[in-house]
């Protein structure tokens, strides 16, 4: 028993690492902040008297000025531990981005609420694909008990079935989809 508890914890001691270092990768880019060298941001014109007995003319600087960018650890780590926080809380939020007339405006949106909406999709293709895989599973099953041609084919078809790559198979059954779709007009899942 306890080499199989250590196993299981193992496991998910290697799940919680690797779980900590996609959201420390991915949040590399919160501690970056951008300093803008000299007095003014860059793009920035202003006065330049040409003459004296002239008026102020607004010309660009001559040598443009190029903000650098910085990496803070304090910045990073309160994004991360924010992130972490919202996620155990579930008040994990995201931006939509809508356009208004004075410009964009984000507007936060919580996120349980769109994977709820996504999940019940998701599950009723799930069921309609297992349900559909079992019937065919059952039928070559069933084939496959018999003899002589019929035996042949469903041990081919299920070696097959096996031997080809999954994105092969999802390529080839989309194109069925879009030709059913478009020679008699049926939609397929």
């Amino acid at each position: 028993m306890r080499p199989l508890v250590r196993l299981w914890l193992s496991r998910l001691a290697m799940m919680l690492a690797s779980w900590l270092l996609v959201i420390g990768l991915t949040w590399l880019p919160a501690g970056v902040f951008w300093v803008e060298e000299g007095d003014l941001p860059v793009g920035v014109v202003w006065g330049v008297r040409t003459e004296s007995m002239q008026p102020f003319i607004l010309e660009p600087e001559p040598v443009a000025r190029k903000p650098r960018a910085h990496w803070s650890v304090s910045q990073y780590g309160q994004a991360v531990v924010t992130y972490v926080r919202e996620l155990v809380t579930g008040q994990v939020t995201d931006y939509t981005h809508r356009w208004t007339e004075s410009g964009p405006v984000s507007i936060p949106e919580p996120v349980l609420p769109q994977v709820r909406e996504r999940m019940v999709v998701s599950l009723r293709l799930l069921s309609r694909a297992l349900a559909l895989g079992m019937a065919a599973g059952f039928a070559l099953g069933v084939l496959s008990l018999r003899r002589g041609a019929a035996r042949g084919f469903s041990l081919g078809l299920s070696v097959a079935g096996m031997a080809l790559p999954e994105f092969v198979v999802v390529l080839l059954l989309q194109m069925l989809t879009i030709f059913t779709y478009r020679e008699f007009g049926i939609r397929l899942y």
